[in-house]
């Protein structure tokens, strides 16, 4: 007898196409990795680079369990725990790596200014624009003059003040995002292995405390 497996193809193409759509609505910036990077315990993995090997000798000078007094109680602390350093030092060293490309590559008006109110509140004037358009390869008047000359086109009230500034401001910062994309790729790449070894760390060790808990009972 053959069985129909029609429906299983259908819920494929479907879930294909469903995850193909979500992709498709998902653009990554460097706005994006800024949030990462301003993460505390991202930002300062880099500390355990040389902290791993320091770690590493000492704990093999040690036996399986550690007593640990703390207010006059003592407590077994077993070291078999399967702490993979290897996989902990290349996790911190893809964070230090995308945290020091981010750094060099990331265009600088996204770095120093994640809002326009961030940029208004130290009092900066339009004409320092000039210096993050630049970073990014523009010309400044020549792309100020293209918004001016967009706006009569497109039957669009002239702003003035302010609120040209902030126009400005937007529209440089939304096309410094999409930047330097090898640099951002490489730089996502770090982050990505760096989340994906770090995982790997925590779902080892709670495995192995799940085991250790159900041969315990």
């Amino acid at each position: 007898m053959e069985i129909d497996m029609s429906w299983l193809h259908k819920a494929q193409s479907t879930l294909v196409a469903t995850y193909k759509k979500n992709a498709e609505g998902i653009q990554l910036n460097w706005s994006q990795l800024t949030k990462i990077r301003d993460i505390k315990l991202i930002s300062s993995m880099y500390i355990w680079i040389f902290l791993v090997p320091i770690a590493v000798k000492v704990l093999s000078l040690t036996s399986d369990i550690a007593t640990v007094e703390v207010f006059k109680y003592q407590f077994a602390i077993h070291l078999s725990l399967p702490f993979s350093w290897q996989v902990f030092y290349f996790s911190a060293l893809s964070f230090a790596l995308a945290t020091l490309l981010y750094q060099a590559r990331c265009p600088r008006i996204i770095k120093e200014y994640p809002t326009y109110s961030s940029f208004e509140q130290e009092g900066k004037p339009e004409w320092h624009l000039k210096e993050y358009a630049n970073d990014i390869g523009l010309d400044y008047v020549e792309y100020r003059e293209g918004i001016e000359c967009a706006m009569e086109e497109n039957d669009i009230e002239y702003l003035e003040g302010k609120e040209f500034t902030q126009s400005l401001f937007w529209s440089i910062h939304h096309k410094a995002d999409r930047e330097r994309n090898a640099s951002f790729t490489i730089c996502l790449s770090a982050y990505v292995i760096g989340f994906i070894l770090i995982g790997w760390v925590v779902m080892q060790n709670f495995i192995w405390v799940i085991n250790y808990l159900a041969k315990s009972v």
